[in-house]
């Protein structure tokens, strides 16, 4: 491995324990470098691959599981909608690079798997790389909200009681409220 490289590997490392976060490195032989960070149930790997230079990226392949269940029942019009809705919040992530979304969208959606831009050895910050992770687990989470959105039939509210108006003004449930 080129000094260059490892000096960046061991930096990245470095930074993420600094951050309480504690990757373990896997094997990947076409990688010089792929750390795999697990927090909570959300997976990310930082990773250079072999015929990368100078540059990383922040990846993840998010398995839908039984959700894709809830896609399966949608109609065809549903699918296609929740298809092109997660299509437009995946290109609109400016961390964002590139992504899959697989095996067959909008008909069979299984998985989505999503790279981040590149990030540069001359761009390479703590702020930046913790920035990006931090996106891709936030991009995770948007996902089965997506899915709820489109599965889970929207029922309309009873309108809400009005409440009988206190004799006296209460106070503001704030520790900071202001006299």
């Amino acid at each position: 491995m080129d000094e260059k490289i490892k000096i960046v590997k061991d930096k990245i490392g470095r930074w993420l324990r600094e951050e309480n976060i504690f990757p373990r490195e896997a094997l990947d032989p076409q990688a010089h470098f792929n750390f795999y960070i697990q927090h909570g149930n959300l997976n990310v790997n930082v990773v250079q691959m072999v015929d990368w230079r100078d540059s990383i990226v922040v990846g993840t392949n998010v398995l839908l599981g039984p959700l894709s269940g809830k896609i399966d029942l949608l109609d065809q019009e549903k699918k296609q909608d929740f298809f092109w809705d997660l299509s437009l919040e995946l290109l609109k992530n400016e961390e964002i690079g590139d992504f899959d979304i697989k095996p067959d969208p909008p008909d069979n959606v299984r998985e989505v798997l999503i790279k981040s831009k590149p990030i540069f050895y001359d761009g390479l910050t703590k702020d930046r790389l913790m920035n990006t992770i931090y996106s891709m687990f936030k991009t995770m989470i948007m996902i089965p909200c997506l899915i709820a959105k489109y599965a889970i039939p929207s029922e309309v509210p009873e309108a809400p009681e009005e409440p009988e108006a206190p004799e006296e003004p209460e106070e503001p449930p704030y520790s900071f409220y202001i006299r």
